[in-house]
């Protein structure tokens, strides 16, 4: 979401990691690109206005998790290079798993979420 009064730009891909319980980043591959559960448009120049929102999607297949260290925390920022936040989830992307992560868009949905 863009919390300024004035609209702003983003490009590209969002930088994202996953850490396990033990606060670990997790061996994962992040590529650029379309899954099966959210189609990549491709990088461009957005404007998001003040109060909107850009979305990206993340897609993997499902990973057994027995044994696996499992993410309990994912990791992100708008662009590589920024400062990336943290959230507490849990997920079944596991050490190894490839994660196809799509380019921002504007999200047009009138609350920002779907």
């Amino acid at each position: 979401m863009n919390f300024s009064e004035e609209s702003c730009v983003i490009e590209g891909y969002p930088d994202v990691a996953f850490g396990d319980q033990n606060e670990h980043l997790l061996t994962v591959e992040l590529t650029p690109g379309s899954s099966f559960m959210a189609q990549d448009p491709g990088p461009e120049r957005i404007e998001v206005p003040a109060g909107g929102y850009a979305v990206a999607f993340l897609g993997w297949d499902a990973a057994s998790t027995h044994g696996a260290l499992v993410t309990k925390r994912v990791y992100a920022a708008a662009c590589p290079g920024m400062t990336r936040g943290s959230w507490p989830i849990e997920l079944d992307i596991v050490e190894g798993s490839t994660v196809a992560v799509t380019a921002w868009e504007l999200d047009t949905t009138p609350t920002g979420q779907e």
